[in-house]
């Protein structure tokens, strides 16, 4: 009863693939991400960590990209600290 709730935003995708996507895209993950955070009442925290990984276009960054949806590896670590410094 006393656990703390947290739902998390989608990450978004590179816009080499969001572009090419008319349904699974950044704009759409973005509304997804916008009725996640809706729930985040009573309690429950909304965390977004995009703005780590987005480049200046608000796109999942080539520089973290291990496909065009997933981070390498050795930045899970760093997603891990933003989530323990910002719950």
């Amino acid at each position: 009863p006393d656990a703390q709730l947290y739902l998390m935003a989608n990450l978004h995708i590179t816009e080499q693939r969001s572009s090419k996507d008319e349904y699974y895209n950044n704009d759409r993950l973005n509304y997804i991400n916008d009725g996640i955070k809706e729930y985040a009442v009573g309690g429950i925290k909304y965390l977004d960590v995009n703005p780590i990984f987005d480049d200046e276009n608000n796109a999942f960054s080539l520089e973290y990209a291990y496909d065009d949806f997933h981070p390498h590896g050795i930045y899970y670590t760093m997603w891990l600290e933003w989530i323990a410094e910002n719950s």
